[in-house]
């Protein structure tokens, strides 16, 4: 993650927002925000992982083929 790095969550029609000022609305601790999981492509963020997807990313119903990603949390 790069400091400034936006993103269009979805739900927010394509606005972008300042993946920061998402984490602060999440209500995600500030220590925990740098080691937040986040899927790219290309450098784009689709997914902050157990949050929120990309609206650029979202299921539209006519897609040949779909990725499913599954986050695990590692063992303690």
């Amino acid at each position: 993650m790069h400091p400034g790095e936006r993103w269009a969550p979805l739900g927010m029609q394509g606005k972008h927002q300042k993946l920061s000022d998402f984490f602060i609305n999440e209500k995600i601790p500030q220590g925990a925000r740098a080691k937040w999981p986040l899927v790219l492509s290309e450098g784009s963020v689709l997914w902050v992982c157990g949050l929120r997807i990309s609206q650029a990313w979202r299921l539209i119903g006519d897609e040949p083929e779909i990725l499913h990603l599954h986050l695990v949390a590692p063992k303690r």
